[in-house]
Parts: C-alpha cells; structure tokens; sequence
C-alpha cells in the first residue's frame, strides 16, 4: 500500500474550473447544434463565440488542464488498475445511451473513455516507467504530446482524404483503431479524444505529479483553494457522467419558456 501524501489542493480547484469550463462549452454546443434559442435571436448569436478560435484555444487548454490533473492524481492513486476500469465501465454506459439516444449524439471514444485507457496503460507500466528524470519526463511528454497534436491536425487529416484508413483484424475481430487516433473520413464521434497525443499530456502529468508527491512543488500549491471550486474538482466522474442530460433537460424548458 502506498503511503498517505499531502493532498494538493489547488489542483481541485483547477479541476472545478475546468469543469465548469465543459459544461459551458457543452451548453453552447447542444445550443448551436440542437437549435435551441433560435427564435431569440440575440441570445443565439450570443453562443456564436462557441464556434471561434477564440474558444478552440480555451477548450484545448482547459482539456489539457484535465489530462495533466488526471496524471497528476494518479501518481497519489493507490490503485489506479481499479480507477481505470471505473473510468471506463462508465464511458461505455455513455457510450451505449448516447448510440441509443441518437446517432448524432454518439460517443464512440470521448474524454472518458481515453482518460480511462490512459490510466490502464499507466497501471500497467506504472513499476517499470520513467527512468529519467521528473523534469526530462515532464518536458519530453509535454513536447511530444503538442508535436503529434500539430502532425494529427495539419497532415494526418489530409492524408485520410487522399489515403483511406483500412481495418486492422486480429483473429477475425476487426480492431477499432479509433481509439489510437487513425480513423477513416466516415468515423464520428460526438465527443473524440483518442489515445495518441492525449496519453503524452497524461504522462506529463504522471512526471509532475511525482514532484508534487515528493513536496518540492510551492507550498501554495498544498494549501491555496476555493472551497466550492474545489469541492466540484474533487467529484468530476460524477458531474461529467451526469452533467449533459442535465444541461438538455434546462435548456428544453427554457426554450420553452423564452
């Protein structure tokens, strides 16, 4: 059994915020992509800055936030094995009411759902892994998450244009190579985040998370929070599981409403 660590609270409440930061970035999506509020037309074009750069940089970053925090905590976890199949048994109930509820909602491989095989990956190697360095680590991972983010947003999309991705088998089972990020021009997911650059920002985390373990970070760092924030951040499978039939449901009676 691991040893009992200081908890770093201020990483809870940069996960609230982030938090936060989804369900506002959700709102805005169902609202531009479901039509609601179109009659009201000032209101509508309100949520526009949805679909800027503008929020692309916040929501990268913020997503960034959330597998950095992730790998963070699972340096303190004392059995990530058991977090990771947590995680993911509840992306696949996701999964399975989103393909049910309607095709253009479907979450094939969301956030959770890479979050979760991130933290499987990581239970696995976890004795054997990082011999450099936390430092080495952190920077080398941070590098190379933000290098194969550019490759897959620059070329690999025009590459499957011109050179379509075919289906691996093993056994006769065809293997859903999504999930590692190549995928043909007809795949859709509602929410995608595949395994590759994700795990390199949830292993940079992983490095980090090792400095903090071992109390060399600031000491603010340990101490600084906003309760409420920090009281969301410290429950975010539950919101993040719960929150977007929340969100439809408000704005329906809204719509209603306005």
């Amino acid at each position: 059994m691991k040893e009992n660590f200081k908890r770093v609270k201020l990483l809870d409440t940069i996960r609230g915020v982030c938090i936060i930061l989804m369900i506002i970035y959700h709102s805005c999506f169902c609202i531009i992509n479901f039509g609601f509020f179109e009659e009201v037309d000032w209101l509508y074009k309100a949520f526009e800055f949805f679909n800027t750069d503008y929020y692309t940089v916040i929501w990268l970053i913020t997503l960034c936030c959330f597998f950095m925090i992730a790998g963070i905590t699972s340096k303190f976890s004392r059995n990530n094995f058991k977090r990771s199949l947590i995680i993911i048994c509840t992306a696949l109930i996701i999964s399975i009411v989103t393909i049910m509820l309607s095709e253009d909602l479907a979450i094939y491989f969301g956030v959770l759902h890479c979050m979760g095989f991130c933290m499987l990956i990581y239970a696995i190697i976890e004795k054997f892994f990082f011999k450099l360095s936390e430092k080495i680590n952190f920077v080398l991972m941070f590098s190379l998450f933000f290098i194969c983010y550019f490759l897959i947003e620059v070329y690999f999309i025009r590459i499957i244009k011109i050179i379509p991705i075919t289906p691996v088998k093993l056994f006769d089972v065809e293997i859903p190579l999504y999930i590692l990020g190549f995928y043909s021009t007809t795949f859709y997911s509602a929410d995608y985040y595949p395994i590759i650059p994700w795990i390199f920002m949830f292993f940079a985390g992983v490095a980090f998370g090792q400095i903090l373990r071992e109390g060399n970070a600031p000491k603010f760092m340990y101490e600084a929070q906003i309760k409420p924030l920090s009281f969301i951040g410290r429950h975010p499978l539950i919101i993040y599981a719960s929150h977007l039939p929340v969100i439809i449901l408000i704005l329906f009676i809204l719509n209603m409403i306005l």
